[in-house]
């Protein structure tokens, strides 16, 4: 059952976010942010229509057996799809990627991903992990994503027990229900900020939500009314996680090298994500209430929004100097 778990989160990383995250790298230099919203709710749509399919199957064949049918569908439905319709990139149909063409000035490209990221050759040149590793900004960068980790995967995997404490199992059902359908409308919504705002924007707005479910967790837990709110916010602000963190690197890092970004900061975020549990599970040991807990999400909610966007400033301000000599 290790190996499995293993294998299933290895695979969920390598064979669903991170090639749909560098595939839209590839095909929208515009609009980013909404076709990542897209995707990614597509994801947890697919999972909520899917799951009382799962269950019915589990109830009638057992878990072995329905884990086999699924692999089957898998196999004969999404594989042709992506073999013989998916193409690599725009190159391969004959077309250009959403937001062509390019603009030409004086024999200099002109690339816009988004109202926040105009890059230019005078002070935008795209970095490397090999170049950036010697910075700040990717320290920063990283840290954030690992920050972000801990309270998306700790605070969701919290949140149930204390909910089932407070009100009872039934009623933590309902709020988990609740706070995976804000998760749609916080990624269509945080999606459509940054290709609007900005990622910086996204972003504060996003933590600002998160941080607030935190503090109505920690300070109006006995209220039901108040718990089904900070539900809702919970989902929203936990797309940070999802849709930012996904946005964040064409800001800090530009898209030549998109897909080796993200395959780092996933695997950093993952790591945060394994941590987070077992880290606040020591904060309730050690203080023997969830109210500190929360309140620790919400501090570390803090530092995962001023270290992104300290590290895309000072991704700008290394990429003003590159270009000036």
């Amino acid at each position: 059952m290790y190996i499995a778990s293993i294998v299933v989160g290895f695979t969920f990383m390598t064979a669903a976010m991170i090639p749909v995250s560098i595939t839209i790298s590839k095909w929208f230099n515009k609009r980013q942010g909404l076709a990542m919203s897209v995707v990614i709710a597509g994801l947890g749509v697919g999972g909520a229509l899917l799951s009382p399919v799962i269950t019915h199957l589990i109830l009638r064949v057992g878990w072995r057996m329905s884990r086999l049918y699924v692999s089957l569908i898998f196999l004969s439905v999404v594989i042709p799809i992506i073999w013989f319709v998916m193409k690599n990139t725009p190159d391969e149909m004959g077309t250009k990627p959403y937001g062509e063409p390019l603009q030409e000035d004086e024999g200099k490209k002109k690339i816009t991903v988004n109202r926040s990221t105009v890059r230019t050759s005078d002070d935008a040149a795209d970095l490397s992990v090999k170049e950036s590793k010697s910075k700040l900004f990717y320290y920063l960068f990283m840290g954030g994503m690992f920050a972000s980790g801990i309270i998306c995967g700790g605070g969701i995997q919290h949140l149930n027990p204390y909910v089932s404490d407070l009100h009872g199992s039934v009623f933590a059902g309902t709020i988990v229900s609740v706070y995976a359908m804000a998760g749609i409308a916080g990624k269509m919504t945080l999606g459509w900020m940054h290709d609007r705002f900005g990622s910086n924007q996204s972003l504060m707005f996003g933590g600002f939500i998160f941080g607030t479910s935190f503090l109505m967790l920690a300070a109006f837990g006995e209220s039901r009314g108040i718990i089904l709110l900070a539900a809702v916010f919970f989902g929203f602000g936990v797309s940070i996680g999802s849709i930012n963190a996904n946005l964040i690197p064409f800001s800090v890092f530009g898209m030549t090298h998109y897909a080796e970004v993200l395959g780092i900061s996933k695997g950093v975020q993952q790591a945060g994500m394994a941590a987070g549990p077992v880290l606040l599970a020591l904060v309730y040991d050690t203080a023997e209430s969830y109210q500190w807990v929360w309140y620790v999400c919400l501090l570390i909610t803090l530092m995962t929004v001023c270290f992104l966007i300290w590290s895309d400033y000072q991704s700008r301000l290394y990429r003003k100097q590159k270009s000036r000599g």
